[in-house]
């Protein structure tokens, strides 16, 4: 316990560490290495930090863990972090092109962690009288904010109907992705829209779920 945690040739720093055996850091609890924040870490028998309370590295407070590469996954984030939203309206796209329906969204805003992921959930039903015709839709999502990325099809819950007397009433369906590679930091995810082909399908009872990690 003191002040000269780290050598003679760096800045004080106010606070406890214990060690291993082989001369490794345990533990630190106070003023944390770097930037002065306070709090607890929770290292490996190689000195490396696997645990945190206190300031995090990101400047909130919390609780975290570290994952295999070294990024920072806190418990707010699973604990706090999913947003659902939902549109109730029945509403159609007309164009093939991805875009809004009369009413936007739904969307919700989340903060994406230091691992870079975000688990997406796309639930939608659709509505469709046939009539000797074909046609379809697809739901998306685009992404906004910290992250930038334009509805994919491979990514969307998609209907598709063919032929005389084709009726659709109520089909519910989700799509669910895993996105990696994000850059921490608030994104929105907002639905989007598009016909297929041929006549236009309606969808309602529109949902969007996000899990930041």
């Amino acid at each position: 316990m003191g002040y000269q945690l780290d050598g003679a040739a760096t800045p004080f720093r106010a606070g406890l560490q214990v060690y291993y055996p082989n001369g490794q850091v345990m533990a630190r609890l106070g003023e944390l290495p770097g930037s002065g924040r306070v709090g607890l870490e929770i290292c490996d028998e190689n000195g490396v930090v696997k645990a945190l309370a206190g300031e995090l590295t990101d400047g909130d407070y919390g609780l975290a863990v570290t994952g295999p590469s070294g990024e920072l996954t806190k418990l707010s984030d699973f604990v706090f972090g999913p947003r659902v939203d939902r549109v109730r309206n029945v509403e159609a796209r007309t164009s093939t092109s991805w875009g809004d329906l009369a009413t936007v969204g739904p969307d919700v805003e989340v903060k994406i962690g230091e691992s870079g992921m975000a688990l997406v959930l796309l639930t939608t039903a659709f509505d469709y009288n046939g009539n000797n015709s074909q046609g379809g839709g697809l739901m998306g999502v685009e992404l906004s904010g910290a992250n930038t990325q334009t509805p994919e099809d491979f990514y969307a819950v998609v209907s598709t109907f063919s032929g005389a007397g084709s009726w659709i009433v109520g089909d519910r369906k989700t799509a669910q992705v895993l996105l990696t590679g994000l850059n921490p930091g608030n994104t929105t995810f907002t639905a989007k829209y598009r016909k297929h082909s041929g006549t236009t399908l309606q969808f309602f009872d529109r949902e969007i779920a996000v899990f930041p990690y």
